[in-house]
């Protein structure tokens, strides 16, 4: 049996439940600012020469937003080859007049045939010769059948060459409630809430959407991974897995499915919608898992004394193979899935396994712009785990949500109350070893997700969580979710966290029994009622 020295013994499970990619850690990049992540997307996007595949919530709809389809206009006419493809959320994408759909008309525009016309065409007979005796003796299901496979065979070409915008719709938004139901309020039901950035072979992995408040003075998480083909090309299969049965957007702004895909979100059979997207995603999943030994492999050469257990940097020269590439690989990326409408549980269980695995005395920090988790993670974080955790949340005046009208504006006050909940908690039980802190910039509002974890007595982080998931109910429940773990003995890179991390607690303050009695900080009524049964809502 291999044992694989980048991998301490306790976090072994990892290869168990998730493909792996091992890289060197100079390949990783963290980014810290919304201005930098914005110049990050403009720069590549005017660099890519083969694929564009961009995960989002939603696209906004200013300036900003505008340049970046212009960017990606630009670098659409200049590189011919070049295959774009966006995955957004339906409803989130569709709210309001000027939206994401109508801000990404002009990609779909910039070619004069669309998928919409091409289907069109393809109702009518297929030949325009003099049809011979074989085609005159065609029987109605045949001529279906040959109508149906040449618009499939077109139909591939057409979304192999031409920008291609997929909305993804959650099955659970169906019938009478996505009739009752308005705009921004549909929303709770489900989302498609993954933000990976596929640019050729890098990717920038985030919890950030593309929209102004994101690329300005809304504080998240991002790092840019370079050069790395094969993690590329999984988020670019992943996207593409979901994609496929996701609706697609035409130049006149309709949508509908794929030709050769007889299911559909709302309209159609639900279980049968469920099963075919669950079985598109474990496919390129369980076939990306079963490398892992192959990939380890290449690692395992590399002698003990350059693990992860040792924190020596794996380019030590006493400790390289014949192949000095190998002894370079000191970085394993771990991406996790959570796709809770269609059951696919992946990445709540990988957190609650780290929790769970965590060393005595070691040290997480947790991040959440949303702070409510579940209840499984409350446990595991109280109960189970023997780490340290300094919590970080929004401050309520650095949530989004602050200033919102209606019921929507509330939602500030309904965090409060949740993280006061689970403080007591914490007193209760005389639990000294979690703390909680809470984000608090002028004029900024907090996204920030993820964690860093500390080994004990160590002071800097060998590995972190990146990712669009809030730990949260609907996380687990309701969105499609995906972040990547990174474990690294990559000295720059551990500091560069390190450096992220201080940056982002740096701006938050201990929350303690006063700041729950401040006048600012009392909560509603209404609220108590409200949250009741509903903590796991909120819409974007």
């Amino acid at each position: 049996m291999l044992s694989f020295g980048l991998l301490p013994n306790n976090f072994q499970w990892l290869i168990k439940h998730c493909p792996v990619f091992p890289i060197n850690g100079s390949k990783v990049r963290v980014i810290t600012e919304p201005n930098e992540f914005y110049s990050e997307l403009i720069s590549k996007a005017s660099k890519a020469r083969n694929r564009i595949s961009l995960s989002s919530l939603y696209l906004g709809t200013g300036k900003l937003e505008e340049n970046l389809v212009s960017t990606l206009l630009n670098r659409a006419a200049e590189c011919q080859d070049l295959k774009i493809h966006w995955l957004l959320d339906f409803t989130r994408g569709s709210r309001g007049v000027h939206n994401s759909r109508t801000m990404l008309q002009p990609l779909i525009a910039s070619h004069p045939q669309t998928c919409s016309k091409t289907t069109t065409r393809l109702s009518t007979p297929l030949h325009t010769s003099k049809p011979t005796h074989s085609q005159h003796m065609s029987t109605p299901k045949a001529l279906t059948q040959q109508v149906h496979t040449t618009a499939v065979s077109l139909a591939s070409v057409f979304y192999a060459t031409h920008p291609q915008v997929s909305l993804y719709h959650t099955p659970n938004l169906r019938g009478f409630l996505k009739w009752l139901i308005p705009q921004r309020w549909n929303e709770v039901i489900g989302l498609q809430h993954m933000k990976l950035y596929v640019f050729d072979d890098s990717l920038i992995m985030s919890g950030a959407n593309l929209s102004n408040d994101y690329f300005t003075n809304r504080q998240d998480r991002y790092v840019a991974i370079e050069n790395c083909p094969a993690l590329a090309d999984f988020y670019h299969r992943l996207i593409g897995a979901v994609s496929r049965y996701s609706l697609q957007l035409h130049e006149d702004n309709s949508t509908n499915m794929l030709p050769d895909v007889n299911v559909h979100p709302f309209l159609g059979d639900y279980a049968k919608y469920c099963m075919a997207m669950k079985q598109s995603v474990e496919k390129m999943w369980n076939e990306e898992c079963e490398k892992n030994l192959t990939r380890l492999r290449q690692i395992n050469q590399v002698t003990e004394g350059s693990s992860l257990n040792h924190g020596d940097p794996v380019n030590n020269s006493s400790t390289k193979s014949a192949d000095s590439s190998v002894a370079e690989l000191d970085t394993l990326v771990f991406p996790t899935v959570e796709l809770g409408p269609f059951n696919l549980v992946n990445d709540s269980l990988v957190t609650n396994l780290l929790f769970e695995s965590a060393e005595d005395h070691a040290k997480i920090q947790l991040a959440s712009g949303y702070f409510n988790l579940t209840e499984e993670y409350k446990n595991c974080i109280l109960e189970k785990s023997k780490a340290n955790f300094g919590i970080l949340m929004a401050h309520p005046t650095a949530n989004g949500f602050l200033g919102a009208h209606g019921v929507a504006g509330g939602i500030p006050a309904a965090y409060t109350l949740i993280a006061k909940r689970f403080f007591n908690k914490i007193q209760q039980n005389n639990i000294q070893r979690v703390e909680l802190f809470e984000y608090q910039r002028p004029k900024w509002t907090f996204h920030g997700k993820g964690l860093w974890y500390y080994k004990p007595d160590q002071s800097l982080p060998f590995l972190t969580m990146i990712g669009s998931p809030n730990f949260g109910r609907r996380s687990v429940n309701r969105d499609l979710e995906s972040q990547l773990v990174i474990m690294t003995s990559n000295h720059p890179l551990q500091t560069a966290l390190h450096g992220e991390q201080h940056h982002l607690y740096s701006s938050a303050n201990l929350v303690t029994r006063q700041t729950f009695t401040q006048a600012d900080r009392l909560v509603p009524y209404w609220i108590y009622m409200k949250i009741r049964g509903h903590a796991g809502r909120k819409v974007k």
